[in-house]
């Protein structure tokens, strides 16, 4: 099976041990592609294509309205909504920010992050500022391309946020009420925080945010969505390697709590390992497991539900996004597990919620 849309993903190598750690780092997208191969096929074989942990969510249809080209490299990692309801992805190995358009299918690229070298991974997870500007995680072996990078989508401008190049692998972020941006750092097992015109600082390193190596990448992959609740004082991050939801406190000063799991999503019959995550306006919880390519949602009483699997498109789902006014949940599919052939391919994928 062709797993790769690109003629190959190069790990080279680099002088300093900083570049060398990073450099082995992305060896994590073919790794992570083999490994969902093999969950998602063995779950598919199993229960062809429910979902192997919860019971279907009635009514939610899944439709695509926007498909992306995998050979070009159109792989769509992320997604997020602005306050206007516009709906942004990126194409992450092209460093290219995508706003989608108001009819079916229509995508305009409106800024690039320059400076991604081949074999990177490059854009990761995004999120919108109250005031529309678009943020991207990035992770790339170029230092002069890697941390967290502000866009100003209406002029294409790019700036990175100052501190973030130090976070290892700068993958998801959320912001509060007061605008202070939390990221996460799926190598480290810690979450950063960056103050309005502040710079970036590590706010909590636990090892119930850290990866257990169960993947054998030869380090842990761990926290990676991120999530605020409705109530602003907690945040949900998804831990990867270890299939949970863990909760963060966030005190009246600012400090971090003592990190819990919120819900553990299994292991049977295939790792239900979390990534892109994001809550609605009633409390629902919804996770990406792009390992079976499948969809749940999370009640407040940590009933797990599926909203969607293979069968209504998921191929790889990495992120998801809620509009509250809309009533409407976005999936970002990443498409590398079942490239070509047998997968839906890249694109972004919107459910009507109901209830």
């Amino acid at each position: 099976m062709d797993l790769l849309p690109f003629p190959h993903w190069s790990v080279v190598s680099y002088r300093t041990p900083w570049s060398w750690t990073r450099g082995m780092a992305l060896m994590l997208v073919p790794l992570v592609i083999m490994a969902q191969g093999w969950f998602a096929a063995g779950a598919q074989e199993a229960s062809p294509p429910a979902s192997p942990i919860a019971s279907p969510v009635a009514g939610a249809a899944a439709q695509f309205i926007a498909r992306f080209d995998a050979a070009a490299g159109e792989l769509s990692e992320g997604v997020a909504l602005a306050p206007d309801g516009t709906v942004y992805t990126a194409f992450s190995p092209l460093g290219q920010i995508v706003r989608l358009g108001p009819g079916e299918g229509e995508h305009e690229v409106v800024a690039k992050i320059e400076g991604l070298q081949e074999g990177d991974i490059g854009v990761l997870g995004l999120a919108v500022h109250s005031d529309g500007s678009v943020y991207a995680g990035v992770f790339s072996a170029n230092p002069d391309a890697h941390g967290v990078w502000r866009i100003d989508a209406g002029t294409g401008s790019v700036e990175r946020v100052p501190g973030t190049e130090q976070i290892g692998l700068p993958n998801a972020m959320v912001f509060d009420s007061a605008g202070t941006m939390y990221v996460t750092d799926t190598m480290a097992g810690a979450v950063w925080r960056v103050v309005p015109d502040g710079t970036a600082e590590s706010w909590l390193q636990h090892e119930l945010l850290g990866g257990n190596g169960r993947l054998g990448f030869g380090f842990p992959v761990g926290a990676n969505g991120i999530a605020l609740d409705v109530s602003g004082e907690t945040l949900y991050v998804a831990v990867l390697e270890q299939a949970y939801i863990a909760t963060i406190s966030i005190g009246a000063d600012g400090s971090a709590g003592e990190p819990a799991i919120f819900v553990e999503l299994g292991d049977d019959p295939a790792p239900m390992l979390p990534d892109g995550i994001a809550f609605d306006e009633t409390g629902n919880l919804y996770v990406a497991l792009p390992t079976v390519n499948t969809v749940v949602r999370v009640a407040p009483d940590g009933t797990v539900e599926t909203m969607a699997t293979a069968g209504d498109g998921m191929d790889g789902p990495a992120s998801v996004a809620v509009d509250d006014n809309a009533g409407r949940l976005y999936i970002a599919n990443f498409s590398i597990a079942l490239v070509p052939p047998g997968g839906a391919g890249p694109g972004i994928v919107m459910i009507e919620l109901e209830g």
